[in-house]
């Protein structure tokens, strides 16, 4: 399978340790309070960490992405931030409005379980959950540390509009609370008011994402058209 490069975050920077914390001991290199430390003594309120590269396995063909993902419409209805010693994550909290398809596999038990376990830490006033509401934690975002304002620059900093819609192939698992993009930031789109699909990261609306492009050959690009392409994959699906 293709594989996809992401910049996401990266939390060490190059420099001094910082002075000692009020308890006398130096916060661990690499720490958000080292971090705010180090900002201190230089003097600086506010500090943006440089991304480095991950990878996401590359989209796969259209046909085979209906049926191993869940296709969703969901409109966005509020974004929270949390952080713990090294990183800060931007959780979503969304409603799904229509399905286009449903994943036909779920997840492997231990990463089921990794999920369970990555639902715990979500913001607490973002739960309960409806039956047609679901999380998903982006990486990356801005919170203040010991008075410093720190961004780690990832999808968790992308603004998006409360109450907007979009289009994502996600993958849930068993409890339905929690979705991951099943191919990192490309499986991810915005929809316009004429019913077409844009990468939701502009950097991604191009033929080098080739979910993109073959929603484009294949749907010409709208909605109305891969939700009938859905339909007919499901349809041809069933009749096997």
């Amino acid at each position: 399978m293709p594989r996809f490069l992401v910049v996401v975050l990266s939390l060490v920077l190059i420099g001094p340790c910082a002075a000692q914390n009020a308890s006398g001991t130096e916060p661990v290199r690499g720490l958000l309070a080292w971090q705010a430390q180090k900002a201190h003594t230089e003097g600086k309120s506010a500090v943006t960490l440089g991304p480095t590269i991950l990878e996401y396995p590359g989209p796969e063909p259209l046909e085979t992405a209906l049926v191993h993902s869940s296709v969703i419409i969901a409109t966005l209805l509020e974004s929270k931030t949390t952080h713990d010693q090294r990183e800060i994550q931007t959780w979503r909290k969304y409603r799904i409005i229509e399905w286009l398809s449903r994943q036909s596999r779920e997840l492997p038990p231990e990463r089921d379980q990794n999920w369970l376990a990555t639902l715990n830490t979500a913001p607490k006033s973002m739960l309960p959950l409806a039956g047609d509401e679901f999380l998903m934690e982006d990486y990356g975002g801005t919170v203040t540390v010991d008075g410093v304002t720190i961004t780690i620059t990832g999808d968790g900093t992308q603004e998006l509009p409360v109450g907007g819609r979009y289009l994502m192939f996600v993958i849930f698992g068993s409890a339905r609370e929690i979705a991951g993009a099943n191919y990192g930031p490309a499986s991810l789109f915005t929809i316009d008011d004429s019913d077409t699909l844009h990468a939701r990261f502009p950097k991604l609306d191009s033929n080098r994402n080739s979910l993109l492009h073959e929603i484009r050959q294949r749907a010409n690009g709208t909605l109305s058209g891969l939700r009938s392409l859905a339909a007919t994959v499901a349809n041809s699906n069933n009749s096997r």
